[in-house]
C-alpha cells in the first residue's frame, strides 16, 4: 500500500508541474526591439567641395566649378610657384645687385645712371610679372564663357562694394546695381581689365544719382583715389620712358 501512495503522489506533482508550465508566462522568451532608424546617406548638394585657397576658393565658389575644373587650377598654380621659382633661381641675384647699384648711383647723385640701371631692372621685373600674367590667362582659360561672366561680375560688383563701403549699401540697394549690372557689360569685353574701370566709373555714377540716399552721398568721399592711382601710374611710366 505504500508504494501506491507514493505513486499517486508523484502523479499529482507532475500533474502540477506541467499544469505550472503551461499557465505560466514565457518570461525569457526574447521580445523584438525596435530602434529608430538614422538614415546615413549624405544630402545632395549642388556645390562641389571646395579643394581651392584664397581667390581661387572663392572663384571656385561663385563660379560653381567643378571638382575636374579644381584641380586642373591647383595643377596650374603649382606651376606658377614653380615657373617663379626658377625665375629667382636664374635672375635672383642680379635684381639684387642692380638695386643695389641704383641705391648708390642716387646717393652719388648720378641720374642717368640710376635710369639706365633701373631700365635693366625693370625689364626683368616685366618678366617676373608675365609669368603671373600668364597664370592668371591659364586659369581663367580653365571656366567656360557662362563661369567667366560670372567671375568678372563678381569683381565688378566687389569692387563696387568697396568703394561704397562707407555708405552702407542695404541688400535692397545691392540687388539693384546687380539687375543694372548687365546692361552695363553686355557687349563690352570684361575680360579686359581696363574695360572693366571703364564700366565700374558708369556704374559709379549711376548709383550715385539713381541709387543713394542724400544721407549715404553725403558720406561717401568722391573718387578720387582712383583719379591718383591712374595718375601715378602715367608718371610711373613717364619714368620709365
Amino acid at each position: 500500500m505504500k508504494w501506491i501512495k507514493v505513486l499517486s503522489v508523484m502523479v499529482l506533482l507532475f500533474r502540477f508541474g506541467t499544469g505550472a508550465l503551461a499557465t505560466s508566462p514565457a518570461t525569457t522568451r526574447s521580445q523584438p526591439t525596435t530602434r529608430p532608424t538614422t538614415s546615413t546617406k549624405p544630402k545632395a548638394t549642388t556645390q562641389p567641395k571646395i579643394i581651392l585657397h584664397g581667390t581661387h576658393a572663392q572663384m571656385a565658389k561663385v563660379c560653381n566649378l567643378s571638382i575636374e575644373q579644381q584641380k586642373k587650377i591647383l595643377e596650374l598654380r603649382n606651376q606658377r610657384l614653380e615657373r617663379i621659382k626658377n625665375f629667382y633661381k636664374i635672375h635672383g641675384k642680379e635684381m639684387n645687385l642692380l638695386k643695389s647699384r641704383i641705391i648708390r648711383a642716387r646717393r652719388e647723385g648720378k641720374k642717368a645712371e640710376v635710369n639706365r640701371i633701373y631700365k635693366k631692372l625693370q625689364a626683368l621685373l616685366a618678366e617676373r610679372r608675365l609669368i603671373d600674367r600668364r597664370s592668371r590667362e591659364e586659369i581663367i582659360n580653365v571656366l567656360t564663357a557662362e563661369q567667366k561672366v560670372r567671375w568678372y561680375h563678381y569683381i565688378i560688383l566687389r569692387t563696387i562694394k568697396r568703394r561704397f563701403a562707407s555708405a552702407k549699401l542695404t541688400n535692397e540697394q545691392i540687388k539693384k546695381v546687380k539687375a543694372i549690372l548687365p546692361q552695363f557689360t553686355q557687349g563690352e569685353n570684361i575680360s579686359d581689365k581696363k574695360v572693366r574701370y571703364k564700366i565700374i566709373k558708369k556704374l559709379d555714377n549711376y548709383i550715385r544719382e539713381n541709387i543713394l540716399t542724400e544721407d549715404q552721398k553725403k558720406a561717401i568721399s568722391p573718387p578720387a583715389k582712383w583719379k591718383k592711382r591712374f595718375s601715378d601710374n602715367k608718371k610711373r611710366k613717364a619714368r620709365q620712358e
